[in-house]
C-alpha cells in the first residue's frame, strides 16, 4: 500500500527527505529509516509522477472524509471523544468550519485544474516565451465566461491579474536566452 498509493513516495518527499532522512521499504515488507551524512538533506534524481497522481488521488479521497466528519486534516489541538464520537451522524465541526472548508476545497479544486490548464495550453502553444496579448486574452475570457467555461476563465483572469509580474518575467527570459544564444554560438 505505501508504494502503490505514493505514501512512501511523499512522506519522504515532503517530511524526510529535507530533514535528511529517508524511510525505505525493504523487501521483507520492514521499513528502514536512513539517515543522510550531509547537512541539506536528501535530493531525490525523479519524482515518479504516476506515484504522486496516485497520492494526490488518494490524499484527496481521505482528507475529505476527515475533513467532512472532524472538521479538520491536521490535528492542532486535543481532542475528546465522547461515546457519540462512533454514531454515524455526529460531525464534530461547526457548521462554520465545515462552510469555510467546503468552499476553500473548492478554490484548491479550481486552482488544481486551472493549473492543469494553463500547462497543457503552454506545452502545447508557447514556444520561446513570447509576448501575451492580453486584449485577446481578455475578450476570450468573456467568451470563456458566456460558454461557462470557469476553468479557463479562471486561468485567463489569473494571468489578467498579473500581467505587469508576467510581463517583467517574459522580458528577464528572453535576456536570459539571448545570453544562452550567444554562448552557445561562441562554443560551435
Amino acid at each position: 500500500m505505501l508504494e502503490n498509493t505514493g505514501v512512501l513516495q511523499e512522506v519522504n518527499r515532503t517530511f524526510f527527505n529535507p530533514l535528511g532522512l529517508n524511510l525505505i521499504l525493504k523487501p521483507d515488507l520492514t521499513l528502514d529509516l536512513q539517515k543522510a551524512d550531509n547537512d541539506y538533506g536528501i535530493a531525490v534524481h525523479t519524482i515518479d509522477k504516476f506515484k504522486l497522481g496516485a497520492f494526490n488521488a488518494y490524499r484527496m479521497k481521505r482528507h475529505e472524509r476527515r475533513q467532512q466528519r472532524l472538521g479538520f486534516i491536521i490535528q492542532t489541538q486535543d481532542f475528546i471523544r465522547g461515546n457519540k464520537f462512533e454514531e454515524e451522524d455526529i460531525n464534530l465541526a461547526s457548521p462554520e468550519s465545515l462552510k469555510l472548508n467546503t468552499l476553500l476545497r473548492c478554490i484548491d479544486n479550481i486552482a488544481y485544474r486551472a493549473k492543469r490548464r494553463l500547462m497543457e495550453n503552454s506545452h502545447d502553444k508557447d514556444k520561446d516565451a513570447q509576448s501575451i496579448n492580453y486584449r485577446a486574452l481578455y475578450h476570450s475570457l468573456e467568451v470563456d465566461i458566456a460558454n461557462s467555461n470557469y476553468v479557463d476563465a479562471i486561468a485567463k483572469s489569473a494571468i489578467l491579474l498579473f500581467e505587469s509580474e508576467i510581463d517583467d518575467k517574459i522580458e528577464k527570459i528572453k535576456k536570459d536566452k539571448e545570453k544562452k544564444d550567444k554562448l552557445f554560438k561562441k562554443e560551435k
